[in-house]
């Protein structure tokens, strides 16, 4: 008599059908390319930006080793709330303009291929009067 798979086996094996559909995306790396005349904070962990302020960033997909993802997969980035936060592609492939366009929380969106694959918290703040 034939033995039949166990669920557990069966679970296991569509799994790794699904996790073989889309690139091992891992976290963003993001690194800060200008320098605003007030102070921000932009890491993988979160955006902290004053309203009125822009700032270029660099992105990049990297995997669970680190590494970066196969080029082959379109990376977006998008805010979640416009009226917080405003968000543009830069002149060169993986940059974009961050810039505060009124105060509150909010959420930038990473994008693989059409998929969200993350989300980065963003806090806008008011210019502070020195």
């Amino acid at each position: 008599m034939k033995k039949l798979p166990t669920a557990s086996f069966l679970a296991a094996s569509a799994l790794g059908l699904l996790s073989g559909c889309g690139p091992d995306y891992g976290y963003l790396e993001v690194a800060q390319l200008t320098a605003p005349p007030l102070a921000v904070s932009v890491t993988n962990q979160g955006f902290s930006v004053p309203v009125g302020i822009a700032v270029g960033i660099s992105v990049d997909a990297m995997d669970s080793q680190g590494e970066p993802v196969d080029e082959d997969y379109a990376l977006r980035l998008l805010s979640m709330n416009a009226s917080v936060l405003g968000l543009a592609p830069g002149l060169d492939d993986g940059t974009y303009v961050v810039f505060g366009t009124g105060p509150g929380t909010t959420e930038i969106a990473v994008e693989l291929d059409e998929e969200r694959v993350d989300h980065i918290p963003v806090t806008v703040l008011l210019q502070q009067a020195p």
